[in-house]
């Protein structure tokens, strides 16, 4: 059953062409974004999917604060 809500599910891949998942950036992704005051959930078959989950009255200058630390914790768990 789903919900009403904002939900955004970002799959990561090592290969965009093959798709294989990259469950193991995931778990970097999340670990950078608790330092950056981003809890994310996991999803998919094969734990690869990001989710993000926003309350509905998000405003967008808090959307564009969560997407600078996402973009951040990407950042990071990529070095």
């Amino acid at each position: 059953m789903r919900q009403a809500g904002l939900h955004i599910g970002v799959e990561l891949v090592k290969d965009p062409s093959s798709r294989e998942p990259h469950a193991e950036l995931l778990v970097r992704v999340r670990k950078e974004g608790f330092r950056y005051g981003i809890f994310f959930g996991v999803g998919g078959t094969e734990k690869n999917v990001l989710k993000i989950k926003p309350p509905l009255i998000i405003t967008p200058e808090e959307a564009r604060t969560v997407l600078e630390r996402f973009h951040a914790s990407l950042e990071a768990a990529l070095k």
